[in-house]
């Protein structure tokens, strides 16, 4: 698995994202970036190759409003001299598809997306970048642990060529050992796709036991 595929089905995400909000992106060889302020806690740029100027990727997004970020996907640009702060660091990662167990996450429709985004978000959900219309996506599925009548964890899934990105993934408890119900949950619906994204040392160190390998590093930069 090539870590360009992983990058692109995360810039693609982001992609989707955007365009729920009325945003539309554009992708260049070098980045995906968004000319206007793109919705919380998604970047207004992702580099997609190595070596990108920085000057190529602000010149694409807009640098007058607070909060513009720059997913620097290769860990190599240098946004210092243009104002930025390094947000976090973390590791682009891969994983083998899941095999099938009855406890399985399962994906939600409509009916639940509220009650999903609470959960993830909390009291305010307002602040939540996802609005339902995710769910028109063939690619995308919100997926969810339930317990009575509360969602205890869950994530989403998108789906490009042969790769799943896990994204949004939350848990108020068991932590790590969700992650074999979410594989088994995606494999339900995509059996031989390998699964990617990315995650800080602490959470790739505790899934290393189920295949979680390491493949590149990122940084986020943001400009208060």
């Amino acid at each position: 698995m090539s870590l360009a595929a992983v990058i692109d089905n995360n810039a693609r995400w982001c992609d989707v994202v955007a365009r729920t909000h009325g945003i539309d992106g554009a992708f260049a060889p070098t980045a995906w970036t968004s000319p206007t302020r793109t919705p919380r806690f998604y970047p207004d740029a992702i580099t997609l190759a190595p070596g990108v100027s920085a000057d190529d990727v602000l010149a694409r997004i807009d640098l007058t409003t607070p909060d513009a970020s720059v997913k620097d996907s290769f860990a190599d640009l240098d946004l210092a001299a243009a104002g930025f702060e390094e947000l976090f660091a973390a590791s682009w990662f891969t994983c083998p598809p899941g095999g099938d167990q009855p406890d399985a996450w399962a994906p939600i429709d409509e009916r639940d997306f509220d009650r999903w985004v609470e959960s993830w978000s909390g009291a305010d959900k307002s602040a939540a970048p996802l609005r339902p219309e995710v769910l028109d996506d063939p690619d995308v599925l919100v997926l969810a642990e339930p317990l009575d009548d509360r969602i205890i964890a869950g994530a989403v899934a998108y789906r490009t060529d042969d790769v799943v990105g896990v994204t949004n993934l939350f848990a108020h408890r068991g932590g790590e050992q969700s992650w074999p119900r979410l594989l088994a949950g995606i494999a339900r619906h995509w059996p031989t796709s390998t699964v990617v994204g990315y995650a800080g040392d602490a959470d790739l160190m505790r899934l290393a036991n189920f295949g979680v390998v390491r493949v590149g590093p990122l940084r986020v930069w943001i400009k208060p």
